[in-house]
């Protein structure tokens, strides 16, 4: 697993002396160390530089090719845009509108720059506002 988010070399040395980058890296390995059906994940990227967004990124995308569903949050309309097939948008907790993102659909996910990223069973249009 550590392979799987490039810290093999890093095996055996304590989780305070790696970077933050490495860190959050190796948050997502514990979090993956079962290969779940879903995970939760709020701002995978924050605070990590884009060496360590792109390995975190990589590595979601390859669990979302493996059939795990992903429920994130990100101020990142690009990270939506590549792990997901369509963003919703919230405002105040509840979603306002559902569209498709740019990337060619794999299966069924939802993702927004505040919110939220889903992949599977979803409505495919946002629900009315109250």
């Amino acid at each position: 697993m550590l392979g799987w988010v490039a810290l093999a070399s890093r095996r055996g040395d304590r989780v305070g002396t790696l970077s933050g980058g490495m860190q959050r890296r190796l948050n997502l390995a514990c979090a993956a160390i079962h290969l779940p059906d879903l995970l939760l994940l709020d701002e995978p990227t924050a605070g990590v530089d884009a060496a360590s967004s792109e390995l975190v990124l990589a590595s979601l995308q390859r669990l979302c090719e493996r059939g795990t569903a992903i429920v994130m949050s990100t101020h990142h309309a690009e990270e939506a845009a590549r792990l997901c097939d369509r963003v919703a948008h919230f405002e105040h907790g509840r979603i306002i509108a559902i569209e498709s993102a740019s990337r060619p659909p794999a299966a069924s996910s939802v993702a927004h720059p505040r919110g939220a990223t889903l992949r599977n069973e979803l409505p495919s249009a946002a629900p009315e506002p109250e």
